[in-house]
């Protein structure tokens, strides 16, 4: 009875250590897969929003929709949402392993991946609207032409990219900044020299038509009435 009784207890030993080296890894696969059929579930839900609201077709109707460096944004947004979902529950996942060190690297990935998700958002939106500003400034035949339409877009797409870089970990934007003062500066003193030079070199018949048509008014003041 006492052999039996201790081959019963080793018996339990070994399937306790058995299911302790084996609970974490079934626990982190499930997970796993949990995580990766959700995240499937949400790239489709989101797919099925933005039909289903006419949002992709708004964006098509405007010629926005391949903004984003060609990029249709249905595909842009679904990718995103599908890749957080997933990256979330596989960081969790790879918790129940045991392994601390690894656990932290892949949470430092997950909060790398929010990061730039967050980052390419922002400069997609940015570029969306930058897009779509120019399309209704050539509609409404914007003074200035295309000139001032590129220059209202690179604005718009500057402050993007400056929302944008932090989470790209490029926390000093100064030396972007600074370049933008020094373009902008040098288009103002672009459009000031040629307003000058156009003002010279047209103003002067500008001035000769005025005079003829003023010259009567003009001698009047100058030397009074005739009597």
């Amino acid at each position: 009875m006492d052999v039996m009784g201790s081959m019963a207890g080793l018996n339990n030993t070994w399937a306790a250590a058995a299911w302790g080296i084996l609970y974490p890894g079934i626990m982190a696969f499930t997970v796993a897969v949990v995580g990766y059929l959700l995240a499937a579930v949400a790239e489709r839900l989101t797919r099925k929003v933005f039909k289903g609201l006419y949002y992709e077709e708004w964006f098509e109707a405007q010629g926005v929709d391949r903004a984003f460096l060609g990029i249709h944004v249905t595909d842009l947004i679904a990718t995103i949402v599908k890749w957080w979902v997933f990256i979330g529950f596989f960081a969790q996942a790879i918790g129940y392993l045991g392994m601390p060190v690894v656990t932290e690297m892949a949470l430092t990935v997950y909060g790398l991946y929010v990061n730039v998700a967050l980052g390419i958002i922002y400069l997609a939106v940015g570029m969306f609207i930058a897009k779509y500003v120019g399309i209704k400034m050539r509609e409404s035949g914007t003074y200035g032409g295309e000139p001032v339409i590129r220059a209202v877009q690179a604005v718009i797409i500057y402050f993007a990219l400056i929302t944008a870089l932090p989470h790209f970990g490029i926390r000093d934007t100064y030396i972007l900044t600074k370049a933008i003062e020094i373009a902008l500066w040098a288009v103002a003193i672009a459009f000031g020299v040629g307003m000058g030079i156009a003002i010279g070199l047209g103003g002067q018949d500008v001035v000769k038509d005025v005079l003829k048509k003023k010259k009567k008014k003009i001698e009047e003041i100058i030397f009074g009435p005739e009597s």
